[in-house]
């Protein structure tokens, strides 16, 4: 039989391998009344009733067809009793007249009226392997029967199974097709011939009943299904002896016959939120001082979701940010949640807990979490150094670019891992010892830390000196705004894209209209106390990109600015 592929609703491969002209297919007495009878199967090589890790099914030992004669509405139960070639043998007591029709799995209630065969299915079996798939055999005119499937398989894999697990429950919704009672072939010689259901009422609950032994372990169950497509979510459920939900997981396949429909495996019936996007312990680098990382991840075995957060610790930069990442449609009822969540990454180890709480398929009340984590390599993208005429060079681009119309990072005053983004004043760092003047001192000067050499953040008589020897224009250069800087000496150039500031944690401002640019130097008042102002290069443009304000002025220092390194001797 056909190996299908997940999820596949293909019919069954044609791996018919007929017998040679040699086979015998005749029925052969063994003596007094006793028949063996040649059996053969659609699209098998002698296959039917257990399945194994092809998805062939095989006869086993015990499995029993009922045989109708000519003239008797009922079955006479025929045995397996072993294989020849791919020809099944089956041993019975053989009435008087000729095989006409036969049916699999051997049924008590089976009757044969004027060509329409009708049966009763149970609503519970104990499962121990089989398949019990409905098939209906007719004479191969060889004196033997062959045998085609009346209906699907749906294939269910479930790993670890709970050890208070005893029963798996098969449920379809009222309007989708009878799972069990009473089931007819309207015409026992229709090619296409298939099971269907001919009651009414509420006949949509299978149970398979299994033992403890399936404890621990991955099974595979095989369940027989009409024919159809269950569009109102049928519900595969796994419960305890007293028939409280474990787990359920909806489906809604569509079941052709002769055919095997194949569920995602089953990994685990725990509510769970988990990163599918990523493998744990993701690591990748960039010249970005941080950056961010769009995560993806699934939400399952959830009857309701209250939210799904994102908790980031990063070391050793003492970031701590939380991302709301689901709440939305919060009741599951069992089906599987896809969610997305941009987060930021900082260089070193980033640990992200995703939590969760709701009600699990069992309807009761579930919190947990999983870890996730990310390790991120900072490799900065060192500038040229333009000679603008001045005193120093001035870097072609800011920290955390790669170019000159990137904006870079947006970093607080004095804190050299670039990561540091409150609002407020306290911070894992601390402020005590920070010098009026950084500039070139690489305990505090982000540019001296990152760069190395006589890189360095400038000093607010190199900025004036900047402005004083250029001129500044607002233009836009490959669709990014900002200042211009064209040397009256050289005739070089600069560009300080519009990357605006931070007013506190992702509260950006001013990005495309303006910019702040820090110097490493800090303002004292008269009293010669620094008041938590520092001196930047700061503008403002417009729409029209008409430069509105240039200047240098004074900024609170747990703002986040961009930094344009200048190259040069620290000044005495």
């Amino acid at each position: 039989m056909k190996k299908f592929l997940y999820g596949s609703l293909l019919y069954f491969l044609a791996l018919l391998t007929g017998c040679s002209n040699e086979e015998e297919l005749i029925s052969g007495n063994i003596g007094s009344n006793s028949y063996v009878l040649k059996v053969r199967v659609e699209n098998t090589v002698g296959t039917r009733t257990t399945v194994n890790e092809s998805n062939q099914v095989l006869w086993v030992e015990g499995d029993t067809i009922g045989v109708f004669m000519e003239g008797a509405s009922v079955s006479v139960p025929f045995i397996y009793s072993g294989m020849t070639g791919d020809v099944a043998n089956f041993t019975g007591d053989m009435p008087e007249g000729k095989p006409v029709a036969a049916f699999y799995p051997y049924n008590e209630t089976a009757e044969l009226e004027e060509g329409s065969l009708s049966v009763i299915l149970p609503n519970t079996y104990a499962y121990t392997g089989n398949s019990n798939g409905p098939m209906l055999g007719l004479p191969d005119g060889e004196d033997g029967l062959y045998f085609k499937h009346l209906w699907g398989l749906l294939k269910v894999t479930i790993e670890d199974i709970p050890a208070e697990a005893e029963k798996l429950v098969v449920e379809a919704n009222y309007w989708d097709s009878n799972l069990y009672s009473y089931f007819i072939i309207d015409d026992i010689e229709d090619t296409e011939a298939i099971l269907k259901g001919n009651s009414y009422g509420d006949y949509h609950v299978v149970t398979y009943n299994f033992t403890s032994d399936m404890s621990g372990q991955t099974e595979t169950f095989y369940i027989p299904l009409p024919t159809g497509a269950y569009s109102s979510a049928l519900k595969v459920k796994l419960q305890n002896a007293k028939g409280d939900n474990l787990w359920y997981k909806p489906a809604k396949p569509t079941i052709q016959r002769g055919t095997i429909c194949e569920l995602p495996v089953i990994d685990a019936i725990e509510p769970i939120a988990v990163i599918t996007s990523h493998e744990n312990e993701y690591s990748f680098s960039g010249y970005e001082t941080y950056t961010t990382l769009n995560l993806k991840g699934i939400i399952k075995n959830f009857y309701m979701v209250d939210e799904v957060g994102i908790q980031l610790v990063s070391e050793p930069n003492c970031r701590h940010e939380y991302y709301f990442a689901y709440g939305g449609a919060k009741y599951l009822d069992g089906r599987e949640r896809k969610f997305e969540q941009t987060v930021d990454v900082y260089p070193g180890k980033n640990t992200y807990t995703i939590s969760w709480n709701g009600k699990g398929t069992d309807y009761c009340e579930v919190k947990g979490d999983t870890t996730f984590v990310v390790y991120y390599e900072e490799t900065p993208v060192i500038a040229d150094a333009v000679d603008m005429g001045l005193s120093v060079k001035w870097a072609s681009h800011n920290i955390g670019a790669s170019k000159t119309t990137e904006y870079g990072g947006l970093y607080i005053w004095g804190d050299i891992t670039g990561t540091d983004l409150r609002l407020e004043d306290e911070n894992c760092y601390g402020e005590s010892g920070i010098p009026d003047i950084i500039s070139g001192n690489p305990m505090y000067d982000i540019a001296t830390a990152k760069w190395g050499g006589k890189w360095r953040m400038p000093t607010k008589e190199e900025m004036k000196e900047l402005l004083t020897n250029t001129s500044q224009e607002f233009v836009t250069i490959n669709e990014v705004k900002g200042v211009l800087f064209t040397s009256r000496i050289t005739g070089n150039k600069l560009f300080f894209p519009a990357a605006g500031f931070n007013y506190g944690y992702h509260d950006l401002r001013s990005r495309g209209t303006g910019g702040r640019y820090w110097s490493g130097e800090g303002y004292y008042d008269i009293f010669q106390h620094m008041d938590s102002e520092l001196f930047a290069l700061t503008y403002e443009g417009n729409d029209e990109n008409m430069l509105e304000i240039m200047d240098i002025m004074m900024t609170y220092y747990t703002f986040g600015c961009s930094v344009r390194p200048v190259y040069g001797d620290i000044p005495k």
